[in-house]
């Protein structure tokens, strides 16, 4: 017995001790699941503030009717949370969908599977809202939806934005087809106005004529000086209506498409002559000093149409001496480029005059525009004679510029490019120089050129073989920037439109590696159009000369030996790239002397400036075309107290001419490559 009650006393110890330990492990388990729910709920606490903050959820039952609704969605339907726990979505309807879109969202959902979409919604008060949707069903142990969670996101501002962006292109599109109708109504008035104007010119050239005659004879007669007079006045008057007349039919001509230019032989020292001494008696009655000035280097003959060449030249001298009251009239042209087959000329007529008005200078050659509509001494004219000459110029491949100061004078430019007669050819090849001597002048020297046309590249290599000049040839500016780290030369042959990295961008890169032994390389820019503005952006940017392609080998060989030994060139002078951007007479005399105002004025362009750029960058990038010609016309306020020329001509194209993003950069880019240098000289 004593055994047995051992035993049992043994067994109800150890089970007394097990059960304490498992009574003890369990408490702890508890107790750490307690700690663990505790933690899940806290966290499912703040996911659901968040949620509760960030978007609409409501929870419906497998009929639609709610049974959960969050603050969001009480918040934006205008109802409390207990108005909407029990009631059907349909209390949200706003009658905008129709009701297969709500068959498609319900068969969607009842076959388990999640619907997401844009919907319309009212609220208590009547207004609408928008919301995206994504309603996801919760399935129960068959697989079928027991309930379902409605996820939202409010999009009332987006789609009204989209709603006002509809209207806004509906009615543009209004606009558009309004404007197509009042441009062809227009045109079809013009047209009639044209032919109208062209056939009473026709009709009052025969009376013109007959007047001028009859004055003729007159004159030859005996007068009193009364009577002279009024023969003056009448000579005058008719001459006037005969330029109008003209002018009239030279218009309708061009609209139409029979303005023709003429392909001559013409001596263009004899025409510069004839056109200055014609008109010297009527400079000469006003006490003007007119005289004409050209290039020795010119040629004497020229490829052209001779009467229209005297009529452009003839209109110019003519306006100068109208606008011009004392001073002079200086009639230049010069020689920019020449090769075998062309040459290209620059022409201008500058005078003293009374200048143009800066709001008008725009409009220059825009028809019917008078320029001095307010100045009545200044009358006359159909504001035909700019526009024609303009048109005149563009027949011939040429372009006109002008540059004026209100007061001061006026300057228009024209560069022509003409083709060359046959025998200046051959004169031409007469006074070909030496071209292997010089190649023995220059000794070794090592050229790398740069041009992307293959044919162009056999003619340099034919070039340097012959004269036994060591070459490297490479097809764009990356090649280039990249061989000028590997090999040394002694001059670049730099086209400028390459693809790529073009001969601009090139340049500017090597100009700008200071470190770098080939930042200073010559280099020779070539081109086949030596526009005017190509070649000065070429010097600006630091090329020391230019060749018009297609070139002879001699032309190439002594462009090389110029530029190595210094000597400069007929045509556009260097110094156009060391000009000065800056005139600051304007200041100063705005300043009125007072050094600590000029100074104060001068430090806040150099600290207003480049932000202004920094911020016309940002606009150009972004894409906002409307924003950037606002900005320029605001920067050019900025530039007409120091005058930089060449900023304020880039400004207003930006302003009144480009719309394209890429000119716009382009634009920029040369712009502020012309601060730079400008910040350079105030320094």
């Amino acid at each position: 017995m004593d055994t047995l009650h051992i035993i049992i006393f043994l067994l109800l110890v150890i089970i007394t001790f097990l059960t304490l330990y498992f009574f003890y492990h369990y408490r702890k388990i508890i107790n750490t699941l307690k700690i663990k729910l505790i933690k899940v709920e806290k966290e499912l606490g703040y996911f659901k503030y968040a949620l509760d903050n960030s978007t609409i959820v409501g929870i419906t039952d497998k009929e639609g009717t709610i049974i959960y609704a969050n603050k969001k969605f009480s918040d934006i339907s205008g109802y409390s949370i207990e108005e909407l726990i029990g009631k059907n979505h349909r209390i949200l309807n706003s009658g905008y969908h129709s009701k297969e879109f709500f068959k498609n969202l319900w068969d969607t959902i009842k076959s388990g599977n999640i619907w997401n979409g844009e919907i319309r919604n009212k609220t208590k008060s009547g207004q609408y809202y928008w919301v995206d949707a994504t309603i996801i069903p919760q399935l129960d142990e068959n697989n079928k939806p027991y309930q379902y969670i409605a996820i939202r996101h409010d999009i009332t501002k987006r789609k009204d934005n989209e709603q006002k962006a509809l209207e806004y292109s509906k009615n543009l599109e209004i606009k558009n087809k309004e404007l197509m109708i009042a441009k062809d109504i227009s045109l079809n008035s013009l047209k009639q106005k044209e032919n109208f104007l062209a056939n009473i010119s026709h009709e009052i050239r025969t009376p013109v004529y007959i007047i001028n005659e009859f004055s003729g004879m007159l004159s030859g007669t005996d007068l009193t000086d009364e009577q002279k007079e009024y023969l003056k006045a009448i000579s005058l008057s008719t001459e006037n209506l005969n330029v109008l007349i003209n002018d009239i039919i030279d218009i309708t001509k061009l609209r139409s498409g029979k303005f023709n230019i003429l392909n001559k032989v013409v001596n263009i020292r004899e025409l510069l002559n004839n056109v200055t001494e014609t008109l010297k008696l009527r400079a000469k009655n006003k006490n003007l000093e007119l005289s004409l000035i050209y290039d020795d280097k010119i040629p004497e003959y020229i490829i052209s149409d001779p009467i229209r060449l005297n009529q452009v030249f003839n209109n110019l001298l003519i306006n100068a001496i109208k606008f011009t009251d004392k001073g002079y009239i200086t009639f230049t042209t010069r020689l920019i480029g020449q090769s075998e087959k062309k040459v290209i000329m620059e022409f201008s007529v500058e005078d003293t005059g009374i200048g143009i008005p800066e709001d008008k200078i725009g409009g220059i050659f825009d028809m019917f525009v008078q320029l001095f509509d307010d100045y009545t001494q200044y009358k006359g004219g159909a504001g035909l004679g700019l526009p024609i000459i303009k048109n005149i110029i563009s027949k011939m491949n040429g372009s006109i510029d002008v540059e004026s100061k209100f007061g001061k004078g006026t300057k228009f430019t024209i560069i022509i490019e003409f083709k060359m007669p046959e025998k200046t050819q051959e004169k031409q090849q007469q006074k070909e120089i030496d071209t292997g001597q010089l190649v023995k002048e220059l000794g070794q020297i090592r050229i790398l050129a740069a041009e992307d046309n293959v044919f162009i590249q056999k003619i340099l290599a034919n070039i340097f073989r012959k004269y036994d000049i060591e070459y490297t040839i490479v097809s764009n500016g990356k090649e280039v920037i990249d061989i000028l780290d590997k090999k040394s030369f002694d001059l670049i042959i730099m086209d400028l439109q390459m693809p790529g990295i073009d001969g601009y961008k090139a340049t500017e890169s090597i100009r700008k590696q200071k470190d770098k032994p080939y930042s200073e390389i010559p280099i020779i820019a070539s081109t086949a159009r030596a526009l005017k503005n190509e070649v000065e952006k070429a010097y600006k940017i630091g090329m020391d000369d230019y060749i018009i392609k297609p070139f002879r080998a001699s032309e190439l060989i002594e462009k090389i030996y110029n530029v190595k030994k210094g000597i400069k060139e007929a045509g556009y002078d260097k110094q156009i790239g060391k000009k000065e951007f800056i005139n600051l007479d304007y200041l100063k005399e705005l300043t009125m002397d007072d050094e600590n105002f000029y100074n104060e004025i001068i430090s806040d362009f150099k600290i207003t400036v480049p932000k202004s750029l920094e911020e016309l960058k940002n606009l150009i990038y972004t894409g906002k075309i409307s924003e950037i010609k606002s900005f320029a016309h605001k920067l050019k306020s900025t530039f007409s107290t120091i005058e930089i020329e060449d900023a304020s001509n880039i400004l207003d194209r930006m302003e009144l001419e480009i719309i394209d993003k890429e000119d716009f950069i382009r634009s920029f880019d040369e712009l502020e490559q012309i601060i730079k240098t400008a910040l350079k000289e105030l320094k």
